[in-house]
């Protein structure tokens, strides 16, 4: 809703930036553009094709330096929840126990290794 109402909340009066995305690579699937200036850039990308394949390598490919940078943040932010809220979690002591000394990463290969057997 764009009434400014302010019971509904403070009207947003930071001013709105219509520059031109700056297109910075392309790739068979899709575009990657920047949009804002300063510290107000965020990413933008389109992509498109037939399948959830053609989005998501479109979008690998585009966003793989920023995705490689995130993935081990992300990995140490997840492992740490886990671990920290270990005790409350419905698992089997002992497999609760090969997480607590061996970390996730070697408890998920293990249990990927028990389904497959």
């Amino acid at each position: 809703m764009c009434g400014n109402d302010t019971s509904h909340g403070d009207p947003n009066l930071n001013p709105i930036d219509d520059s031109p995305p700056k297109l910075i690579r392309t790739v068979e699937n899709g575009s990657l553009y920047t949009v804002g200036s300063g510290e107000d850039q965020f990413w933008l990308v389109h992509v498109w094709g037939n399948t959830g394949y053609d989005y998501g390598f479109a979008y690998g490919t585009l966003l793989k330096e920023q995705i490689i940078q995130l993935q081990p943040i992300a990995w140490a932010h997840f492992e740490q929840q886990i671990m920290d809220e270990l005790d409350k979690l419905k698992l089997p002591k002992w497999f609760e126990e090969i997480v607590a000394s061996k970390g996730l990463a070697f408890a998920l290969d293990f249990q990927n290794t028990l389904v497959e057997g």
